[in-house]
């Protein structure tokens, strides 16, 4: 009889560590928070006072996350607005990826958590189709509204390069 609570007790207790644990692992990663898919919003991105044209942005997210990895999946529109998708692997380790566009032109991309540990950001390098060093920026990823929207502030690494705040919203 004792035999049997020990085990019983035993086992409770090991039920509710895994139970813990998952709940704290949960916690422990921001950037599950930011899984799902998202639009973005053209009336809050201000693409007149960037002076940047909406190409330049994604019109939309989908968020995903296995592991050390998130994954971004991406439908862009280039200048002659055809439309193009591309997903993006980042390790949470810094380590960086290669993404080649449509016009033979490359993104490499690293990704850290920000500072406050609730978001995160992107490094990013581009290069043309030739391979020359183009430009560099990088975005800032947050949630706002409780979660309800994201935004990626792009800032680019020269002053006379554009910076723009975009704004997505949280598909159902």
């Amino acid at each position: 009889m004792k035999k049997n609570k020990a085990i019983k007790f035993l086992l409770s207790t090991i039920i509710g560590l895994l139970i813990t644990s998952g709940a704290f692992a949960q916690q422990g990663n921001p950037l599950i928070q930011f899984v799902g898919k998202w639009e973005i919003d053209m009336k809050r991105t201000d693409f007149v006072q960037a002076r940047v044209p909406e190409w330049i942005l994604p019109r939309s997210l989908e968020i995903k996350q296995k592991k050390g990895v998130i994954r971004i999946d991406s439908k862009w529109y280039d200048e002659q607005m055809q439309q193009h998708y591309y997903t993006e692997y980042l390790s949470l380790d810094g380590t960086s990826n290669e993404l080649i566009l449509a016009d033979g032109s490359k993104r490499v991309v690293s990704l850290k958590l920000n500072d406050e540990g609730i978001g995160f950001v992107l490094s990013v390098h581009t290069y043309n189709s030739n391979g020359d060093h183009d430009k560099d920026f990088t975005e800032t990823w947050a949630l706002e509204d409780d979660g309800k929207t994201l935004t990626i502030d792009r800032k680019a690494q020269l002053a006379n390069d554009y910076s723009i705040k975009a704004y997505y919203g949280r598909n159902k």
